[in-house]
């Protein structure tokens, strides 16, 4: 299924890795919400950041310092974000 799903992700620009730490999804789920409050364009922005670090670079979608780095990338301000989900 992996070999499959790599293929199709190749031909889609997709470079899935497959060591990423699968557990809850939660603050990111959160940080998606907080980013929808920017606008349409920032959630898209965060989202798209969120999902290369997790499938294609195997981050850990539980580390809360991880979904800063993803959320600046996505053009949040990291002030903004670490009084969200860290404080």
């Amino acid at each position: 299924m992996q070999e499959r799903l790599t293929k199709i992700g190749a031909s889609e620009g997709i470079n899935f890795s497959f060591n990423s730490r699968l557990s809850s999804t939660r603050d990111s789920h959160r940080l998606i919400e907080l980013a929808k409050a920017e606008g349409e364009s920032m959630q898209t922005s965060v989202m798209e950041a969120l999902l290369k670090g997790y499938f294609e670079e195997g981050g850990d979608i539980t580390d809360g310092e991880w979904l800063v780095k993803r959320g600046v990338e996505g053009r949040l301000e990291e002030k903004e974000e670490r009084a969200f989900l860290l404080e």
